[in-house]
């Protein structure tokens, strides 16, 4: 039994934890960069944590988790079936960060540890330096009797990693396998020498009260049929072309080596053989078969679960089978990057077939299969073409094989070009086009001296040689529609091509098509084209376009929202296409769709709207943008600010969601001043949603008022381009932001704090589990409310109801005004918009009756107006003259007639401030001119008429011997002095 050291290290309560209550047996450590191996007995833990601390200082340290009950070499670690006992299960996990190349990693350890189940919490947890170890302790170690239960606990690792690493996929995240029951993790307590510097190796959660049986966790972990994995992996396309693994095993040393010494092979070398066995045509079950007579490594499972990670990986290549397992290679290499290149390829399998001519005869090298092999490597591989003439010299007739060769190229390439009959060239579109009572159907043309197939388009010219063929693109496409975008006068393309698969569609200018220099982007997009077939695709794209006059041309717009009786939103107006060429916009444009179910939405949008009149003033502003044209109502902002946990960026979720997925749709403060134009124009009529300015920095935050002055104005920067002045960006809208603090400020521009209706305090108080919820719920039901208030709105708009909207919302405008007179006439017009949207809303959405929603719109009225700030406020020169009051107070010793600097003096019954200091004062808001202006106008200074009759603010006064010009206040100034 263990003796306690005494040690409080990280190490030593690690480590005791593992192993305290075995008695005998061996563990050892494992140490880099010299890779050493050093053992240990288990009953006398001391002397390996003394080793482990000793060693840190100069190496990284690291332990075997599974133990021997036989003698470990000092110079070789256990492999997975020497391991006689384990006393936990593991898992290690890589977090984001400078150490990994790989960026689909959790972000934190926190992060990481959300994907668990509450029935599989670790015991313990370590931070590696740049990573997680997370272990499962069991009851009691698991002792191996039998090499059956060997490889009992090594399935049961690879189901829990495995269950893990699909839990980690439904996050975007990647987990590489550490379910070998040999293998090594850092010791905690130790230093972590990675990328240079020393981190610490140390526990951040122990609990070793949670323990683990085997068997309990057999029954909770779902089983994983790793062999449909395989059959079915997405990051490995299987193509027509691909061969055997037969040929890269007889044509590869190191995987001929693995066959001959399967029971003896590394795990390394085991997995590098697996990386490129499995990429054959046989591949799953050649790997099988070679790996079965190992009987402590090999398990059906096991295997599949292995070979599904291969997959997962690029192929080992022969740098790295050379470098990694110190394998030597032909001198001068195969002429390949990867043994699998032999099976996969027209070039790799070429090259395996003529290596293996073996003993040549006329049989073996005179058919078509061989004769399309050397034709191959003759362009390919002259080296290898050249050494094979040499073997076959005298016993072949090397004329006649270049003849032979000649003639059988000659063969292919007629083949390739042959006529082929239009019903097998592809499924062209046929279009059906109407002309008074006679429709008529009409199939695409294929431009002149193209064919096109279901492997792509090739252009052919004819030479006096013959038929010379040039790959235009690797796929089948044709244009399916002309877009005319009637906003920016400009014509567009959609074509379709298809890729793995699927028929896709995608939009690209006309003049990209046209140009081989722009065409090439497509490539970007999964259409095979290269720079040599550019050219080619470009004039294959110009010809389909003259020989096929009827392709339908399609109106497009590049913005949403009304054009005359119409409104352009997606699901509203079938016949317009959206074109839109940028990535982020498209994005946006996607998330636009209705989601889910509509009458779980309403359930859930009546509980917000329901919570508070924030809430439901932010939910009916989200109704309310389309209304602004009709109602001839200007654009305005609202922003809701408050601290974090009162939900202002949930309700904001719900609002957006009327529309579509709220989190494509709702943009950042964290953007450019162009980029937030060309959304603004682009969701024109419907709402604007922009999260958190806490994203921003101080500096930033000071810097965005004239961009939200630009939104609230609705116009964007006029800028110059190459043929001219570019479209000016415009829009309407209604701009909903969320922050910690209030958007305007004492030095607020006036037009921004007219325009800008600031709610401080969450509208969900109270309620967290339920913003939290709301995250969740909205991405996966949306989109469904606005479509339903759009079509009530059109069909209204175009009766006598149009009349009643306008008046309701007049009505509402003179009952503010009457009842509130202090407020800003521009805050009570916008919410009336919002208060006739409530109602509406309320009306053809949530199905309540006309009595009910004028009186539930009246009592949130009340309560926002309520919460209006005044207009004196509001007024930029009141607010310049409360701060100047404090400022003057906090700076009154520097009017005095001794003090070492001097911003005034007081002389008599009045007060004189030097005008550059005021002027230096006012420089953050608009206009210092016109602030004094307007303090003279309020009697505050005083002013005198010049000689030519001009009103003058500033008075001449000596000041320490200097004459300076002056603004005079006046000592009864209110509140001044």
């Amino acid at each position: 039994m263990n003796q306690d050291t005494g040690s409080n290290t990280d190490t030593h309560k690690f480590l005791n934890a593992l192993y305290g209550n075995l008695e005998s047996g061996n563990l050892y450590l494992w140490t880099l960069p010299d890779h050493r191996t050093w053992s240990f007995p288990v009953d006398d833990l001391r002397i390996m944590i003394n080793a482990a601390q000793a060693m840190q200082d100069e190496r990284d340290i690291y332990f075997g988790l599974g133990g021997s009950m036989v003698d470990i070499s000092d110079n070789k670690r256990p492999l997975a079936n020497n391991v006689s006992f384990i006393p936990a299960l593991w898992m290690d996990i890589d977090i984001l960060g400078p150490a990994h190349k790989q960026t689909d990693l959790p972000d934190t350890v926190e992060e990481a540890l959300s994907i668990l189940p509450e029935f599989l919490q670790p015991s313990i947890t370590i931070w590696s330096g740049n990573g997680m170890h997370m272990y499962w302790l069991l009851k009691e170690a698991w002792l191996f009797d039998t090499q059956e239960e060997n490889l009992r606990a090594s399935n049961l690792m690879i189901r829990l990693q495995a269950y893990i690493k699909t839990l980690a996929s439904e996050r975007g995240w990647k987990f590489d396998s550490t379910a070998d029951l040999s293998r090594v993790l850092r010791v905690p307590g130790t230093l972590n020498h990675k990328l240079g510097q020393k981190q610490s190796v140390y526990i951040t959660h122990f609990n070793e009260t949670i323990r683990y049986d085997p068997s309990e966790l057999e029954d909770l972990i779902p089983d994983i049929d790793f062999r449909s994995e395989i059959t079915n992996h997405g990051s490995f396309e299987r193509r027509s072309t691909d061969a055997s693994s037969d040929l890269m095993i007889a044509n590869c040393q190191f995987l001929q080596h693995c066959l001959i010494n399967a029971q003896k092979i590394t795990y390394g070398e085991w997995l590098s053989m697996l990386t490129n066995v499995v990429r054959g045509t046989d591949g799953i079950d050649k790997c099988h078969e070679l790996s079965s007579p190992d009987k402590g490594r090999y398990t059906p499972k096991g295997t599949d679960f292995r070979l599904s990670e291969a997959l997962k990986m690029n192929p080992h290549t022969c740098e790295y089978i050379r470098s990694n397992h110190s394998f030597i290679c032909p001198s001068g290499g195969c002429g390949v990057k990867s043994p699998c290149s032999f099976s996969l390829g027209t070039v790799g399998i070429a090259r395996a077939k003529v290596n293996m001519i073996g003993i040549p005869s006329v049989e073996k090298i005179f058919n078509d299969d061989m004769l399309t092999a050397l034709s191959i490597v003759k362009k390919q591989d002259a080296a290898l073409y050249a050494r094979t003439k040499d073997k076959l010299k005298g016993i072949i007739n090397l004329v006649d094989l270049e003849r032979a060769i000649k003639q059988h190229t000659q063969k292919m390439t007629n083949s390739e070009v042959a006529e082929i009959p239009t019903d097998e060239v592809m499924d062209l579109p046929v279009r059906v086009q109407t002309s008074g009572l006679d429709t008529d159907s009409m199939q695409d043309k294929i431009p002149d001296n193209f064919k096109v197939t279901p492997a792509g388009i090739n252009h052919v010219k004819w030479s006096e040689n013959g038929p010379i063929v040039t790959r235009a693109c690797g796929c089948p496409l044709y244009i399916s529609a002309r877009l005319f975008n009637t906003d920016t006068e400009t014509e567009s393309l959609k074509i379709s091509y298809q890729h793995m698969d699927k028929w896709r569609d995608i939009v690209i200018p006309r003049s990209m098509a046209v140009d081989s220099r722009k065409v090439i982007g497509l490539a970007d997009k999964g259409i095979g084209v290269s720079s040599e077939g550019a050219k080619y695709l470009a004039k294959y794209l110009d010809d389909y376009l003259y020989i096929n006059p009827h392709i339908p041309t399609l109106k497009a717009v590049s913005r949403l929202g009304w054009r005359g009786k119409e409104f352009v939103f997606p699901g509203l107006t079938k016949e317009v296409e959206i074109d839109v060429d940028d990535m982020g916009s498209r994005h946006a444009v996607k998330g636009l769709s209705p989601v889910g179910e509509y009458s779980d939405w309403l359930n859930v949008a009546n509980q917000v709207r329901n919570y508070s009149p924030s809430a439901r003033f932010i939910i009916a502003a989200g109704f309310a943008a389309p209304l602004l044209k009709p109602l001839a109502q200007r654009n305005f902002i609202i922003h809701n600010h408050g601290d974090s946990t009162g939900g202002k960026s949930a309700t904001l979720w719900t609002a957006m969601s009327i529309w579509g997925d709220p989190d494509p749709i709702i943009y950042s403060f964290n953007n450019t001043t162009t980029s937030v134009e060309r959304r603004a124009s682009l969701f024109c009529d419907i709402p604007f949603g922009i999260d958190e300015r806490e994203v921003l920095s101080q500096a930033q935050k000071q810097e965005i008022s004239p961009m939200l002055y630009m939104l609230a104005q609705g116009k964007g920067k006029g800028r110059g381009g190459k043929t001219g002045l570019q479209e000016l960006n415009m829009w309407r809208t209604i701009v909903m932001t969320t922050g910690e603090g209030p958007l305007t400020n004492a030095s607020s521009m006036d037009g921004l704090m007219t325009r800008a209706i600031e709610l401080e305090g969450g509208p969900l108080a109270g309620n967290l589990e339920f913003s939290k919820y709301l995250y969740g719920f909205l991405p996966q039901c949306h989109g469904h409310a606005g479509l339903a208030f759009m079509r009530a709105l059109m069909d209204a708009l175009g009766t006598e109801q149009r009349k009643e909207i306008i008046n309701y919302c007049r009505q509402a405008q003179g009952w503010l005004k009457q009842y509130y007179p202090d407020r800003l006439d521009s805050h009570l017009d916008a919410l009336a918009c919002v208060m006739t949207a409530d109602y509406y809303s309320s009306i053809w959405v949530f199905g309540l009756d006309q009595a009910v929603a004028g009186a539930e719109a009246m009592a949130m009225g009340t309560e926002i107006a309520n919460k209006l700030i005044k207009k004196s406020e509001a007024s930029e020169s009141e607010r310049a003259w409360l701060e100047f009051q404090d400022w003057v107070g906090e700076n009154s010793e520097y009017l005095k007639d001794f003090a070492t600097k001097k911003i005034g003096t007081k002389d008599g019954t009045n007060i004189y401030i030097i005008r550059r200091v005021v002027d230096e004062f006012l420089t953050k808001y608009s206009s210092a001119q016109k602030i004094i202006k307007a303090w003279a106008e309020q009697g505050k200074i005083i002013q005198r008429v010049d000689s030519e009759g001009k009103m003058r603010f500033a008075i001449q006064k000596k000041l320490g011997g200097a004459i300076v010009r002056c603004i005079v206040f006046k000592e009864n100034s209110e509140g001044l002095f």
